[in-house]
């Protein structure tokens, strides 16, 4: 695995395997509610991307890609969305869900033109990402640099079993 660097929590490189088991691994107690969503969206992307391509196209909202990863006292999630300034993406928590929403204008193609090659998705986007329910929703922090959103969500200590002292006037 190649050696990591975090900023805000995060891990800065990790091996593409290393990014997909984390992303893939369902812990026994943390990770019980882990999306559908997002398995059958990882299924679709490894087995057929050109037909996701079309797909996002035939729906008008695209997926862009995504990784969770899962360290002892948080979640890393990326999300690559390039080209976007602030204001064009939104964050907000709907329950247990992490909602990231936007819109990617489409940059301008110099009159006359052919297209070769059609891959980047333009126009609404959106992942809706189920976490689990050990999360601190309120200390969520989200940093956007060269293209790649970094959203850290620490866990909290709720469903921990804590021991309580009992007083007793003897």
């Amino acid at each position: 695995m190649k050696p990591s660097r975090k900023i805000d929590g995060c891990p800065q490189s990790i091996s593409k395997n290393a990014s997909k088991e984390a992303a893939h691994r369902k812990s026994n107690s943390d990770w019980s509610d882990f999306s559908d969503e997002f398995e059958c969206d990882s299924l679709m992307e490894g087995i057929l991307p050109s037909l996701q391509v079309r797909m996002a196209h035939s729906r008008k909202l695209f997926l862009p890609p995504t990784d969770i990863i899962e360290m002892e006292m948080e979640y890393c999630i990326r999300i690559e969305i390039a080209g976007l300034r602030t204001g064009q993406y939104t964050l907000e928590w709907k329950g247990y869900d992490l909602k990231i929403h936007g819109y990617r204008e489409e940059t301008p193609s110099p009159a006359p033109s052919r297209y070769h090659q059609f891959e980047i998705l333009y126009g609404a986007f959106e992942r809706i990402i189920r976490m689990p329910q050990n999360v601190d929703q309120h200390n969520t922090k989200a940093q956007y640099q060269d293209g790649i959103l970094e959203i850290t969500v620490p866990k909290s200590n709720s469903g921990k079993t804590i021991q309580i002292p009992v007083i007793s006037e003897d």
